[in-house]
C-alpha cells in the first residue's frame, strides 16, 4: 500500500532566530545599524519669537555674523536615542521602512551627505494630542549610522513608542496600565505595525475583565473601568480597530456596577468624587442603560446638573446635547417639572448654549409638553411625541428602581461640639439654636432623593424641656448657576415649590449602652412639604431634668449637656433617616412605636420615682382622660348636629349613619375598657415595686 505524504504543518519560522531577534532588542552588541530618536518639536510661536529676536540682534550687532547659521529653535528629544536595527524596522514597520528607503537615497546621491546630527536628548514634558504627526526626515548620527525619527507629544507617549518598537522585535506588549496600552495604540498606528494594535486591545479588555467593578471606591489603586475612562480621547476608531467594540460594552456594564445607581452616585463621596472625574464619555454610558437605576428620574436631572457644575468647561454644544437627549423628561414629577425644568428652559433660551446656565439645551416649548406629556390621552401624547426632537424624552419606560421595599438607610449624627457651640450662641443671643446634621461622617451635610436635597436639623429653644427635629428639603447647589434663574435672587429663587417624600427620621437613645431606635415622624404624601417648609417633630428629644438649687448649677457646670445625656453617645448625638420608593410606605405607625417605647423606658425607670412624682404621673393620666372625654362630647355634638342636617337624605342614609356610630360607639367601648386593665396593670406593677 502506498504511503501518502503527509502534510506539514506550517510552523511561525525559526524558533531560535525570533528569541536572538527578541533577545537583541535596545541592545548596543554591535548588530545595530541604526537608532531611533523620539522628539517633539519647537512650539512654533516660540520658534517664531526666536527667530525675531534673532533678527534684531543681529541688527544691533550682537546677533550673528554675515554668513553664519540663523539660529532656529530645536526640537525636544525624549530620552537616549533608541539602538535598533534596520532589517528588523524595514519589515516590522511600514514608516521606518519609508524613512530607512530616504535615507538610502540621500546617501547614495550625496557622497559624505548625512543630514543634520541629532540634538542631545533634553527632559521634560508636556501635552499634546500626537495624533497628526508630521512626516520626518531621517538624520544620522555622528558614526554615519541612520537616525529614524518618531514626533511623540511628550514623554509618556515616547515611552509608549519604545513598548511599540519592543513588540516589533518580540511579539509581545507589556503596557504597566490601561494608559499606557492605548498611547502605545496610538504610535503603533502612527508606525503601522502591525498586531501591536490588537495586542493592545487585548491587554485592555484582560485588565477590565480582571479587575472587579465593586472594588472598594477611594482605594490606593484606580480601578480599571476609570482608568478606561479617564483616558477617553486616546479611544482608537472603531473602524481600525473592530475588537476594541468588546472593550468599551465590558466598560459600560463595569461603570454601571460600580455606580450602582443614582443615589448611590450622589450620597457616596468617595463615587461622588469619581463620578466628577468622569468625562463625557462615561456620564453618558451611564445615562443610556437601562439598568443604572434610581429613585425617580429627578435624581437623573440632578445627577447630571451635579456632573455638569463640574465639567461644563470641558464639555461642547454636542456633548451636551448628547447628554440631554438621554434623559426621560417625561417622566419628571410635577415639582421636578415644575422647580427645575421650567427655569432651565428659561436659562437655555435667554442665556444660550455657550453659558454655563444654559447647560440644559430645552426650550421653554418642549419643556410645557413633556410637563403635561403623561396627563394627556393617546392622540395628544402621539402628536406631542412628533413636535419633540428624541425619543428618549418620552421614553415610558423607567430606569430601575434602587429603593429596596425596607428602604436605604442614611446614618446621620451631630456632634457634641456642634451642639454645645449653638446652645452657646443661642443662650447669647436668646434665639433660638438650629444644628445641621451631617451624613458619611460629616463629609455631606445632606442627602440627595426625588431629586432634592435633605437636610435632618436639630431646633432648641433655652429653657425648654424638649427640641424638636426636621426634615427640610432644599434645592441642590448644582442647579444655582451664577445667572440662573434657579440661582440666588433669582425668579424662581426661594419660591414654595411643593415636593414630595417618603421618608422616617429616627433618633438614638442609649440606656446602659444599649441603644433604642426611637422613630421621630414619618413622611408621605399628606405631608406639606416645600422647598421653604421643613417639617418635624416637636418633641423629638425629650430633655431630662435636673435638680434645682446648687446641685443643678453644678452638674450644668461639669456637663453643659447633660440634659442631653440619653441621647449622648461617644461624643455625640446619632439617629437615621430612611428614603423609600413609596411616599405611604410607613403609613403614620411612627407616633405609635415612639409611644411604646416611651411606656416602657417608664416602667423601667419607675422604681427611681418619688412619690411627688407618681402623683404627678398620675393627675397627668387623669387629665389626660378628662382631655380625651371633653374631646369626645364635642365629636358626639358635632355628629349630632350632623345628623340633623342629614335626615333629609333619605332612610338608608339616617340607618347607615346609626350603623357607622354603633360600630364606633362599640370601639370607643373597647378601648376604654383596654385603657383601664392597662391602667390597673400599671397600678399594680407600681405597688409591687415599693413593696
Amino acid at each position: 500500500m502506498p504511503l501518502v505524504p503527509r502534510k506539514k504543518a506550517r510552523t511561525a519560522g525559526n524558533v531560535h532566530l525570533a528569541e536572538t531577534i527578541a533577545e537583541s532588542f535596545c541592545k548596543e552588541d554591535g548588530t545595530s545599524d541604526c537608532e531611533v530618536v523620539f522628539y517633539r518639536e519647537a512650539d512654533p510661536a516660540a520658534a517664531k519669537r526666536q527667530r525675531v529676536e534673532a533678527e534684531g540682534a543681529g541688527s544691533d550687532g550682537l546677533g550673528p555674523a554675515e554668513g553664519e547659521p540663523e539660529s532656529r529653535a530645536e526640537p525636544e528629544v525624549f530620552s537616549s536615542p533608541l539602538p535598533a536595527h534596520t532589517f528588523v524596522l524595514r519589515f516590522a514597520s511600514k514608516r521606518f521602512a519609508a524613512q530607512i528607503e530616504r535615507w538610502g537615497a540621500v546617501a547614495s546621491t550625496v557622497p559624505g551627505c548625512a543630514a543634520q546630527p541629532e540634538p542631545v536628548a533634553a527632559g521634560g514634558s508636556s501635552s499634546g494630542t500626537g495624533h497628526k504627526r508630521p512626516h520626518p526626515e531621517p538624520g544620522s548620527a555622528p558614526d554615519g549610522r541612520p537616525v529614524l525619527r518618531v514626533p511623540v507629544a511628550d514623554e509618556a507617549e515616547a515611552e509608549a513608542g519604545r513598548l511599540a518598537i519592543r513588540f516589533a522585535y518580540t511579539g509581545e506588549v507589556q503596557p504597566c496600565s490601561i494608559r499606557q496600552a492605548l498611547e502605545t495604540l496610538r504610535v503603533a498606528d502612527y508606525l503601522e505595525i502591525k498586531g501591536c494594535g490588537a495586542a493592545c486591545v487585548e491587554f485592555t479588555f484582560e485588565q477590565l475583565a480582571r479587575q472587579s467593578p465593586r472594588q472598594r471606591a477611594g482605594g490606593d489603586t484606580e480601578p480599571a473601568v476609570l482608568q478606561f475612562y479617564g483616558c477617553s480621547a486616546l479611544w482608537p476608531d472603531a473602524a481600525m480597530e473592530p475588537r476594541f467594540q468588546y472593550c468599551m460594552t465590558l466598560a459600560e456594564c463595569s461603570l454601571a456596577q460600580r455606580f450602582q445607581d443614582a443615589l448611590a452616585a450622589l450620597n457616596t463621596p468617595s463615587l461622588r468624587q469619581e463620578l466628577l472625574k468622569l468625562p463625557a464619555a462615561g456620564i453618558e454610558a451611564l445615562l443610556e442603560r437601562d439598568d443604572f437605576g434610581t429613585d425617580s428620574e429627578d435624581s437623573i436631572l440632578t445627577l447630571l446638573a451635579t456632573w455638569m457644575e463640574a465639567n461644563w468647561a470641558f464639555t461642547d454644544a454636542a456633548a451636551r446635547t448628547r447628554l440631554a437627549r438621554l434623559l426621560r423628561l417625561a417622566q419628571l414629577s410635577r415639582p421636578a417639572a415644575a422647580c427645575l425644568l421650567s427655569p432651565l428652559s428659561v436659562d437655555y433660551e435667554l442665556k444660550g448654549e455657550d453659558h454655563p446656565a444654559g447647560w440644559l439645551p430645552v426650550s421653554t416649548g418642549h419643556a410645557a409638553l413633556l410637563s403635561s406629556y403623561t396627563s394627556n390621552l393617546p392622540g395628544q401624547r402621539r402628536d406631542i411625541r412628533r413636535a419633540l426632537p428624541c425619543a428618549a424624552w418620552y421614553e415610558p419606560r423607567p430606569r430601575v428602581r434602587c429603593l429596596p421595599s425596607s428602604g436605604l438607610n442614611y446614618e446621620w449624627t451631630i456632634t457634641r461640639q456642634q451642639l454645645q457651640a449653638a446652645l452657646g450662641a443661642a443662650a447669647e443671643s436668646g434665639a433660638e439654636a438650629a444644628v445641621n446634621a451631617t451624613f458619611h461622617g460629616g463629609a455631606q451635610d445632606a442627602i440627595f432623593a426625588r431629586g432634592f436635597a435633605w437636610r435632618v436639623t436639630l431646633m432648641h429653644t433655652p429653657g425648654h424641656r424638649t427640641a424638636a427635629l426636621y426634615l427640610c428639603p432644599a434645592l441642590p447647589d448644582a442647579y444655582r448657576v451664577p445667572g440662573s434663574r434657579l440661582a440666588a435672587g433669582g425668579t424662581f429663587d426661594g419660591l414654595p415649590f411643593p415636593v414630595r417624600i417618603g421618608a422616617r427620621i429616627t433618633v438614638h437613645r442609649w440606656r446602659n449602652g444599649r441603644r433604642f431606635d426611637a422613630p421621630v415622624v414619618d413622611f408621605g404624601d399628606r405631608d406639606a412639604l416645600s422647598l421653604v417648609t421643613g417639617l418635624g417633630s416637636f418633641e423629638a428629644f425629650r430633655l431630662a431634668p435636673l435638680a434645682g438649687g446648687l446641685a443643678g448649677q453644678a452638674a450644668v457646670a461639669t456637663d453643659p449637656l447633660a440634659a442631653w445625656a440619653k441621647y449622648l453617645h461617644e461624643g455625640r448625638i446619632s439617629g437615621s433617616l430612611a428614603v423609600v420608593q413609596d411616599p405611604n410606605r410607613f403609613g403614620g405607625w411612627a407616633d405609635e412605636e415612639e409611644d411604646e417605647e416611651e411606656e416602657e423606658g417608664e416602667e423601667g425607670s419607675e422604681g427611681d420615682l418619688s412619690d411627688e412624682e407618681e402623683a404627678g404621673g398620675e393627675r397627668g393620666e387623669s387629665e389626660e382622660e378628662e382631655q380625651e372625654e371633653s374631646e369626645g362630647l364635642s365629636s358626639s355634638d358635632g355628629e349630632e348636629e350632623s345628623e340633623e342636617e342629614d335626615e333629609g337624605e333619605g332612610a338608608d342614609a339616617v340607618r347607615r349613619q346609626e350603623a357607622w356610630h354603633g360600630v364606633r360607639n362599640g370601639l370607643h367601648g373597647v378601648n376604654a375598657l383596654l385603657g383601664a386593665v392597662l391602667r390597673r396593670l400599671r397600678e399594680d406593677n407600681r405597688a409591687l415595686r415599693r413593696e
